[in-house]
């Protein structure tokens, strides 16, 4: 065999190991296990239920961010309406009376294009004012600096 011969397969193995090292992954393994992360300002959704008479503490704020509502969607399930029923406050302050949402178009809470903001440090609460079933909701926002 010529030596042109063996510089032909030299390259040929070369050209095949690096390409076989540049194709395939490199993971590396997470001493605790896989991390998600939302980063920075991640996107937050709660759900859950609020009774007659009673104002239920939703989520606090963290002090160094803001939280900005984009949707809120609240059902009774039946046949009732909840207009001047659910309030959304923050803290103690009522931020939007008059609650008449369920996830319908053509309402900016329904559509997630809200823009409800609450301070830094502050409760988002929810209270129901008046008497009937529970109110079932679902609030979507997002943490940014303030």
């Amino acid at each position: 065999m010529n030596w042109s011969s063996k510089l032909s397969i030299a390259l040929v193995l070369g050209s095949a190991l690096f390409l076989f090292f540049s194709i395939s992954p490199q993971s590396f393994a997470d001493p605790v296990g896989p991390v998600v992360t939302g980063g920075a300002n991640p996107w937050l959704s709660f759900t859950g239920t609020v009774q007659q008479f009673q104002t239920e503490t939703v989520y606090t704020v963290p002090g160094n961010q803001i939280l900005v509502v984009t949707s809120i969607c609240a059902r009774d399930f039946t046949s009732n309406s909840i207009d001047d029923e659910l309030e959304v406050l923050q803290g103690s302050v009522v931020k939007y009376a008059n609650i008449a949402l369920e996830c319908s178009a053509g309402d900016l809470f329904g559509e997630g294009r809200a823009r409800l903001v609450f301070e830094p440090g502050t409760d988002l609460n929810l209270e129901y004012t008046t008497s009937g079933p529970d109110i079932t909701y679902y609030i979507e926002g997002f943490l940014a600096a303030p």
